[in-house]
């Protein structure tokens, strides 16, 4: 129990840390970029007694705009992570078919861009859970799926495999893509953890911290693309 303890606290505090580089570093990044070019804004003005160069302010404005919105994800990203593991009070009968469904229309326009082949069972089940968890799960588990499939022509599943021996609901998400960068799939959950794929490295972190709270397991494998595999129990409160 104390080794448990002390391996636990271990974990915490590794993911302290990576909280404290990334406020510290990735999201300064944005953030100077939107100061640096507000400066170059300054000295447009100062420059400019007449006419205005019109592409070169377009510039500058779309630059403050992506970096605004990179720290702007950034910061719901990390509010998710936080919020993830909780328990809410917020528990009712989730149709995960729905949710799915909502996940996937949501995403409809960068789907019919791409002309991604999306397929799920019709009957995927139904749970006692809080709306919002399973509504992160799918989101990030089929988003990854779809914005980083490099098929050409992409396909992306949702299954539902029934109940596991041990108890609870099993599912999988896969997509056609070349697979998982070349990494220990135990650390595809690290918070942060930018593989090939880029992003803030914090989606799969949220699909950990909910599995583990349904008291559930995960595993990945490649199969002609990558496969997660996993199961959602009832909630582990303590």
């Amino acid at each position: 129990e104390r080794k448990r303890a002390e391996d636990e606290l271990k974990r915490i505090n590794k993911e302290l840390e990576s909280y404290a580089y990334v406020v510290s570093h990735d999201l300064k990044g944005p953030i100077s970029i939107i100061i640096s070019s507000i400066g170059a804004l300054d000295e447009l003005e100062d420059k400019c007694q007449g006419d205005v160069d019109l592409d070169h302010l377009k510039s500058i404005i779309d630059i403050i705009d992506r970096g605004a919105r990179n720290a702007a994800k950034l910061i719901d990203d990390l509010l998710s992570l936080a919020e993830a593991g909780q328990v809410s009070e917020e528990i009712s009968e989730v149709d995960v078919g729905e949710v799915v469904r909502r996940v996937f229309e949501e995403r409809s326009d960068r789907i019919e861009k791409r002309g991604i082949k999306v397929m799920m069972d019709d009957d995927l089940g139904r749970m006692t859970a809080d709306p919002t968890h399973i509504y992160q799960l799918f989101s990030n588990l089929i988003g990854n799926a779809i914005e980083y499939n490099d098929n050409p022509q992409p396909e992306v599943m949702v299954e539902y495999k029934g109940e596991s021996k041990g108890g609870g609901q099993r599912y999988v998400v896969s997509d056609n893509g070349s697979g998982f960068s070349p990494l220990d799939p135990g650390s595809l959950f690290d918070p942060f953890l930018k593989g090939r794929r880029g992003g803030t490295g914090i989606g799969l972190a949220i699909v950990k911290k909910i599995v583990d709270l349904y008291g559930g397991d995960i595993r990945t494998y490649d199969n002609g693309g990558a496969y997660f595999e996993f199961t959602l129990k009832k909630l582990v409160q303590e």
